[in-house]
């Protein structure tokens, strides 16, 4: 791969902050001009207090922050990036593909892949609260975040999903980026290269101001030359944010980010039957030699969190955000098919919109308490696109103009009694004057048995209108008169239980179309002081047309050792990351919509397949190195009928990827 001006000067930069930024292990004392201050960082924790000179007691430095600002149920489950820093994961898409319940469509590295849980595409990604898909198809394309501001994932429970976003009935997804307010300066760097030319680089530094205010910074370059023709791409990504933090009761926040890319369509390989040859890239042909899309985003959000009750789960959240996408399609000019017709088609979308909710906390008498939560949502979409004539691709027949309002007020109450929850949550929704109910609730019980065993049963459900906003608005331009959402009908049952090391968990699920036994989620976890390791199986009725694309059996697991060295200077963990599929789902890819369609006709024969990855991963002070050694079995695996994995290489020849994560503190 070709390295540009912009790639050599930035890779300047990165190392100059290696230089400027050193490590440093000893007790920080510094000065702040802002205020009379003294901070004092204490060896036995990870916290900074400061001490007031006109004062005998100490002050936690980010005692202004409020906490969990960006969080969107404080009833959701979480998990920490740290989780996934060991076997090395590439991006948002294959970080989620290893929870239960997820399944990655994926069309090769630096594309743009399909998300899918339960069953339903429907996922609503966040970021720190705000929704992010994408304006035009309502899914989401992973290269938008970079894996290195991800701090943690929040999970919102499937029945109360539908509350927070539009097209989010399949599960709401929050990614909770880094924004640790600490005294000293922080900055992170992590470097990966992988195969195909493939080069990593992601910059990241929290600068601390004073007591009040703190500035984050993160700039990052992705870029390949693809595993198969007509498959490069280069990505630019910014993103800043200034937080200021007046009180204790008042927060604000500001954050910008901006994305910039470019990628190769091909349009997927020649589905071969009978033949190895797509393991030689060189050997495998691609449907479209030609195409490409050029990407622009924008994002930009204000927000303030306050604390105007005694209660600190009573929290006033606002939001004012902005979306603004363009995206240049082009197809055939450069003339490679001389039958092919040229397509160029140039896409721009616009969101406004604002959130504005508050939660209050009620203890209404003994061993209980009841936390209610209100809000409003407004968005304004503007659309503006080159359209076509579907026998003359590339007459330009007029630039389409739509736009849409949707406003919604949406409520939730949850109810704790003893060992008991009771979660309720309803939304009213109107979208381009129609008005829309959509309402589901959960309730969950654990028990404990001598201190040692517990015990967790959920139930829950929900009846929503399907496909509401982007479903919508993709029907209206294509000529439809009248758009009336179908009603969808979720349920889940399940259970967890959890002995000292062991942990076993089930869910089941249907949908009004399909409640088959065989749609579920099983997970079973272990983890002790050298041994940890997790199964989660994926099982469901892909008969159904719900289900379409979606393999019948999915297995992931990853089984690892960990363990220190060298009197604690060397942190180790190495382990195999394993995945099974039962076969390859009948997907595909449109290059126009960026939508998801049918693969008919030849297929390839992938029944049953087996994916093994060996890494190997170490904390030397404050940098991780990570070795991944992918595809040991050397299968050519397909998660999706036309694209086969592209990390494949075989024994000897499977070192796939190298990265390195390094923290630097001044």
């Amino acid at each position: 791969m070709k390295i540009n001006l912009r790639k050599f000067i930035l890779i300047i930069i990165l190392l100059l902050a290696v230089r400027l930024f050193p490590q440093s292990n000893d007790t920080a004392i510094v000065k702040l001009k802002s205020d009379d201050s003294t901070l004092v960082k204490l060896k036995s924790d990870d916290s900074t207090l400061v001490k007031h000179k006109s004062k005998d007691t100490l002050i936690k430095f980010d005692n202004n922050k409020i906490i969990k600002n960006n969080v969107i149920s404080p009833y959701s489950d979480t998990v920490s990036y740290d989780s996934y820093i060991w076997n090395d994961k590439r991006n948002l898409g294959e970080m989620l593909n290893e929870r239960s319940g997820f399944y990655l469509n994926s069309f090769g590295t630096g594309s743009r892949t399909s998300l899918s849980f339960n069953g339903s595409r429907e996922i609503g990604i966040f970021k720190d609260g705000i929704q992010i898909n994408d304006i035009y198809s309502g899914g989401f394309d992973v290269e938008n975040i970079s894996v290195n501001e991800i701090e943690r994932i929040e999970e919102v429970s499937t029945p109360l999903s539908f509350l927070y976003g539009t097209n989010s009935r399949s599960k709401a997804v929050n990614i909770i980026t880094k924004d640790k307010f600490q005294p000293n300066l922080f900055s992170q760097l992590r470097y990966s290269q992988d195969r195909d030319g493939a080069l990593f680089a992601d910059f990241y530094m929290n600068f601390p101001v004073s007591r009040k205010f703190n500035l984050i910074f993160g700039l990052n370059n992705h870029g390949s030359d693809g595993h198969y023709n007509n498959s490069d791409f280069a990505l630019w990504r910014g993103r800043v944010s200034m937080n200021y933090y007046p009180s204790e009761k008042l927060n604000f926040k500001f954050t910008y980010a901006q994305n910039k890319l470019q990628r190769g369509l091909n349009g997927g390989l020649y589905p071969f039957t009978s033949s190895d040859t797509l393991l030689d890239p060189k050997l495998a042909g691609v449907n479209v030699a030609d195409s490409y899309e050029k990407l622009s985003n924008f994002y930009g959000n204000f927000s303030v969190t306050g604390k105007f009750f005694k209660d600190s789960l009573s929290v006033t959240r606002f939001n004012l955000f902005s979306q603004n996408s363009f995206r240049e399609f082009r197809y055939g000019e450069k003339g490679l098919n001389p039958d092919s017709i040229k397509v160029s088609k140039n896409y721009h979308n616009i969101q406004y919109g604002f959130d504005l909710n508050q939660n209050f906390n009620i203890v209404p008498f003994k061993a209980s308490s009841i936390l209610l939560l209100a809000g409003i949502k407004g968005l304004y979409n503007f659309y503006n696109f080159d359209r076509t004539s579907a026998s003359q691709p590339d007459a330009n027949i007029g630039t389409i103009y739509f736009q849409n309002n949707y406003l919604d007020i949406y409520s939730r109450a949850d109810l704790d009694y003893k060992s008991f929850r009771i979660s309720a949550g309803l939304k009213s929704e109107n979208f381009g004057g129609s008005q829309y109910i959509a309402y589901g609730g959960e309730i969950k019980y654990k028990h404990t048995f001598a201190d040692k065993i517990f015990l967790t049963l959920n139930a829950g459900g929900y009846d929503v209108p399907g496909g509401l906003g982007y479903s919508q608005y993709l029907y209206d331009i294509s000529g439809g008169s009248s758009y009336a959402p179908e009603k969808i009908r979720y349920y889940e049952l399940g259970f967890k239980f959890d002995y000292e090391n062991f942990g076993f968990n089930a869910v089941h699920y249907g949908y009004r179309n399909s409640s088959s036994f065989l749609n579920g989620n099983y997970g079973l976890t272990y983890k002790s002081k050298y041994i940890e390791g997790y199964v989660n199986i994926n099982t469901i009725d892909n008969e159904n047309i719900e289900f379409h694309g979606l393999p019948k059996i999915f297995i992931k697991t990853d089984i690892s050792y960990h363990n220190y060295f060298f009197t604690n200077h060397l942190n180790l963990k190495t382990g195999f990351n394993i995945k099974y599929f039962s076969e390859a789902p009948l997907i595909g890819y449109d290059q126009f919509t960026n939508g998801i369609v049918g693969v008919y006709g030849n297929v390839p024969d992938n029944h049953g397949k087996l994916d093994v990855d060996f890494y190997i991963g170490a904390r030397i002070g404050k940098a991780n190195i990570n070795l991944t050694f992918a595809n040991l079995l050397n299968n050519l695996i397909y998660d999706t009928y036309v694209y086969p994995w592209d990390n494949r290489g075989g024994f000897l020849k499977s070192l796939s990827r190298f990265s390195i994560t390094w923290d630097f503190w001044n």
